[in-house]
């Protein structure tokens, strides 16, 4: 007879009675001109390990270990797949995704190679990015066999994010407590969860998959759920405001609550200008609509962005309040100044000044009016129409 090898991946789906029959050709393999490669992975095997114990204990078996790919490794790879379009850190950026799994880093290479007009820094952008197809279709086959708990488990991690509390995933997929201990070990033999809590995701190709294969609809509304129930164990509000963020708006008075919350708590401009945009869109009721308005281009005069004006604008034109009109135009006024308009500048302070008084009777107005008439007088110095005209001769 001819030499033979016989290849068999993916031991640890076998049926009990296949791995039988591996057990018989390693019996045999003294009086066989054949070899054997077999690949499994570390951790699985479920009510066939006992099987798959007494083949890797087999005299005629010899184990390898692979370790994973490292950053050198997949710069290689990386080289030779995407040629000139690669950048140095591509190399770490894949490691960083894939953990250094060789399938995942191949369908990784094979999705960039997909995007031609990418290249050096933005390959590496879209390379933390992404999650091929072939990946997802790899781990919905492998998480799907392991029952709807699993698949549940899987999903509200992938939704949740890194370093989810078993019972937060637990009531998040809808699942007691036992059936989430139980789905979180069969995740963790499979390679998608580490075996350890808080729960996460071995590497983040995995996680981004994961959520990629949930319904684009399904996925809003599960962030809307993990909002609430971050916002029920008092999570801080950021928190709750990034689920917000990607779910859909529904005019829902709690949500738009909570962004705006987020927006007051963010350390930073750029975060309460998404917040109160996305507040924006939910809508508010109309009697908030002026004050979400006027927060919004309160946050973006702050970060130096054009559409402070308008917004102010439009929180000063739906204020049924003259006092409150004022102050708006007051800052209406120095974002126009920021961007250089520094005549529809002076409009806004003189239109600020017409909303008050001619005698304040607080200490609040008569301040409000001082500031409003010193920045009228301080930028209509600086706009030759507003200059008075010398007398003749």
């Amino acid at each position: 007879p001819r030499p033979t090898l016989l290849a068999i991946d993916d031991l640890h789906w076998c049926d009990a009675a296949s791995l039988e029959f591996v057990l018989y050709v390693l019996h045999r393999l003294d009086e066989l001109p054949a070899a054997v490669v077999m690949t499994r992975r570390s951790g699985s095997g479920g009510e066939s390990s006992e099987a798959l114990d007494r083949i890797a204990s087999h005299p005629r078996v010899r184990i390898e270990s692979l370790t994973p790919l490292g950053p050198e490794a997949a710069q290689e790879l990386a080289q030779e797949a995407l040629g000139e379009r690669v950048d140095p850190t591509l190399g770490e950026a894949c490691v960083e995704v894939t953990s250094g799994n060789p399938f995942y880093l191949h369908e990784l290479l094979v999705a960039l190679a997909e995007e031609p007009g990418a290249s050096g820094p933005e390959l590496t952008r879209r390379a933390r990015a992404l999650a091929p197809d072939a990946v997802i279709r790899s781990l919905r086959v492998r998480v799907g066999r392991l029952g709807s708990n699993a698949a549940a488990l899987a999903r509200a991690v992938a939704i949740l994010g890194d370093d989810v509390p078993l019972r937060r995933a637990a009531a998040l997929a809808g699942i007691s407590i036992d059936s989430a201990s139980a789905a979180a070990d069969a995740l963790a033999r499979v390679e998608v969860l580490l075996a350890r809590e808080p729960l996460r995701f071995v590497h983040p190709l995995v996680q981004h998959a994961i959520e990629q294969d949930i319904p684009i609809f399904e996925r809003a509304k599960r962030h809307l759920d993990a909002a609430r129930l971050l916002y029920a164990d008092g999570v801080e509000v950021e928190r709750v405001a990034a689920h917000l963020l990607v779910a859909h708006a529904g005019g829902d008075p709690w949500v738009v609550e909570q962004l705006r919350a987020a927006a007051r708590e963010a350390r930073a401009a750029q975060p309460a200008v998404r917040y109160l945009r996305r507040a924006l869109e939910e809508p508010p009721a109309p009697e908030l609509r002026p004050d979400v308005l006027a927060e919004l281009g309160t946050a973006e005069a702050a970060h130096g962005q054009p559409e402070a004006a308008d917004h102010l604008a439009q929180a000063a034109q739906a204020s049924p309040d003259p006092g409150r009109r004022a102050e708006l135009a007051l800052q209406l006024g120095r974002a126009l100044d920021a961007q250089g308009l520094h005549e529809q500048a002076a409009g806004a302070y003189d239109a600020g000044r017409a909303e008050l008084p001619d005698e304040p009777d607080s200490p609040e107005e008569l301040e409000l009016r001082d500031q409003l008439e010193a920045s009228f007088i301080s930028t209509a110095s600086i706009v030759p129409d507003l200059q008075p005209v010398p007398p003749a001769g």
